[in-house]
């Protein structure tokens, strides 16, 4: 998708968008048990409590992301800029 969004500039819009997604892969395991913990100590409930909301909340966040790509659409996005 990201080389048919950009066109001339596909091979630098796919590595962007590569580098983006192996960014967000590197900090998740650094990230998820910082935010469990915070999550168990601040609410005051068990760890595993913690970790399931922590998980639960990179589930929601992935979500999202999915629920994003039903508003991409490289083809209307190609007539706009012929017309």
């Amino acid at each position: 998708m990201a080389v048919e969004l950009g066109k001339h500039n596909g091979g630098t819009a796919a590595a962007i968008c590569n580098t983006g997604g192996n960014a967000g892969g590197m900090i998740a395991p650094y990230v998820t048990p910082f935010v469990s913990g915070w999550i168990a100590r601040h609410y005051g409930i068990s760890e595993l409590a913690g970790w399931q909301c922590g998980i639960g909340l990179s589930s929601a966040i992935a979500i999202f992301g999915a629920v994003l790509w039903f508003w991409i659409t490289p083809n209307n996005h190609r007539e706009a800029h012929e017309r």
